[in-house]
């Protein structure tokens, strides 16, 4: 079952995108984000100690 957080990532890849083509860059045909910048853009904590 798709959670909240589920959506976030796909705005967020979604946003990847648009900023990709935006700036007239090659779309890559996968994305492989790093999990400390997917955190950073959807508000969650970073640290290992985050609960």
């Amino acid at each position: 079952m798709a959670t909240i957080l589920d959506a976030y990532i796909i705005i967020y890849r979604a946003s990847l995108l648009a900023d990709m083509t935006r700036r007239a860059s090659k779309t890559p045909r996968t994305l492989h984000p790093m999990s400390y910048d997917l955190l950073r853009a959807i508000g969650r904590p970073t640290t290992g100690r985050a609960s």
